[in-house]
């Protein structure tokens, strides 16, 4: 049962996660990096604050009784998880959507389930659970390279004039990308190896569930600086600081942005204490590819694939099918 509870928990993180950026789609006036800037602050700062003081008792004398470096690594772990969102925001300009999709979920989901599961149970993957694991990423990755093949034939067919860029500067793009894959679960990795302070807030009175609230603060903390530093930067170059003085819907819907990515996490953080020892690994494979599906879903219903003919739509389901598959392999991983 417990185990169902945080599978249930970890689609319903996925489902936000997936969609958090919906709110951006009515814009009015704002550009990106206002919507950021807001976001960044909410997300980030505000929300994940607020969760921890008011779940978790004494939050500054947990925080005091734990040595210094156990703070400093989940704070390294989301700076290096900033440096992965600013990336991935110019190899989509790059290289497009669908190449950045499969290349940094793909890298995230793998690294991020592998890394943790070997460090903290040595001689697992010589196991059924293993075994189990290691099917369930090979599936994924097919169902990945699907959806991201689905993607660019998508904008192939939308694009009046698709752009191609320089051979050097495309590999450069791509090594970006790929930086962005390899940083971007170091979120999960300050999960996965902030149980001191997991520890340390249970000890205080905060349940297991909410005691990860503790840890994202300060991961969250590390990544803030550049997430909001890029978006200043943006605001500067583009003029576009006058936009926040507009009465507007945009306000709403950035905070709005802010809520449903860190409700997201939050909620992804209690589902890991549901999974079982290896909530923290394993979770992370699942909840990627849940994000997948949610958010491709929602693209099918909001007509982002209306017009693309069969060939597409035919490589999204089978992506998508895939992803199922995998995500049941993983479950039964997670059992073993």
């Amino acid at each position: 049962m417990e185990f169902w509870l945080g599978l249930l928990m970890t689609v319903l993180a996925a489902f936000a996660n997936g969609n958090f950026t919906l709110p951006m789609k009515g814009a009015r006036k704002w550009r990106w990096e206002n919507f950021w800037a807001l976001y960044s602050l909410v997300a980030f700062c505000l929300v994940p604050g607020f969760l921890a003081l008011l779940t978790i008792p004494d939050l500054i004398k947990v925080y005091s009784s734990v040595p210094g470096w156990q703070i400093a690594k989940p704070m390294l772990f989301g700076a290096g998880w900033g440096v992965s969102q600013v990336l991935l925001g110019i190899s989509v300009a790059r290289v497009g959507m669908a190449l950045t999709f499969a290349i940094v979920i793909g890298l995230s989901a793998v690294l991020g389930t592998l890394i943790p599961l070997v460090s903290r149970e040595s001689g697992t993957l010589l196991s059924v659970k293993g075994a189990l694991v290691i099917g369930g990423m090979g599936i994924m990755l097919a169902g990945i390279y699907l959806c991201a093949k689905a993607g660019r034939r998508r904008e192939g067919v939308l694009a009046a004039k698709p752009s191609r860029a320089p051979v050097g500067g495309y590999r450069k793009a791509v090594a970006v990308t790929v930086a962005a894959g390899i940083l971007t679960p170091m979120l999960n990795y300050a999960l996965a190896f902030g149980g001191p302070i997991v520890k340390r807030a249970v000890e205080q009175g905060a349940s297991p569930g909410n005691a990860t609230y503790a840890v994202w603060v300060v991961t969250l903390l590390g990544g803030l600086p550049i997430n909001l530093g890029y978006a200043v930067y943006l605001l500067n170059r583009n003029r576009t600081w006058a936009a926040f003085s507009a009465r507007t819907y945009d306000w709403a819907a950035a905070v709005l942005m802010g809520i449903l990515w860190m409700g997201s996490i939050a909620l992804y953080g209690v589902a890991t204490t549901h999974l079982g020892p290896s909530g923290a690994a394993i979770g992370w494979g699942l909840f990627s590819i849940f994000v997948i599906l949610a958010a491709n879903l929602s693209g099918l219903v909001t007509g982002e694939w209306r017009g693309v003919g069969a060939g597409p739509l035919g490589n999204l389901a089978t992506g998508l099918g895939l992803l199922t598959v995998a995500s049941a392999v993983l479950a039964m991983g997670n059992h073993c």
